[in-house]
């Protein structure tokens, strides 16, 4: 069998944005390598379930690789992994799956073996909720 070309990972028909236009997206570091997030409230970056460690976070950056004055560099005190994660099934990176403004999945899996594959926000808004609420209470 001829296979004309390999796999491309990348998204298609896509345009890179503008500037500072989408400030709800986190770039995670994790010793090194990186994953994708969304500010979903003030101190909560929702991400994959397998990017956890020791993370940092970066906000209001365009270019990760350049320095500029809007980014904020954050630590991570804690991290909140949903019960029902199964690292045995997971090779994801936590980035968004935004549709007419809204948060609707996150970047599952599929970035080396195409079709790529998101969770959707939606099952589990209410643990989202839960977990924010109870922890936002607390002083961790």
């Amino acid at each position: 069998m001829y296979i004309a070309e390999k796999f491309h990972h990348e998204i298609i028909g896509g345009h890179e944005v503008d500037p500072h236009s989408r400030p709800y997206m986190a770039y995670l570091k994790i010793d090194s390598v990186f994953c994708g997030g969304s500010l979903i409230a003030p101190g909560w970056v929702l991400s994959a379930a397998h990017c956890y460690g020791n993370i940092v976070v970066i906000l209001g950056a365009h270019d990760v690789t350049q320095p500029e004055e809007t980014q904020q560099i954050i630590g991570v005190e804690s991290y909140h992994l949903h019960p029902e994660y199964d690292d045995e099934a997971a090779g994801d990176s936590g980035g968004p799956l935004v549709c007419n403004g809204a948060l609707e999945g996150i970047v599952s899996f599929g970035f080396d073996h195409p079709p790529g594959v998101y969770a959707r926000v939606g099952e589990y808004l209410e643990w989202i909720k839960q977990t924010i609420s109870q922890y936002d209470s607390i002083d961790i």
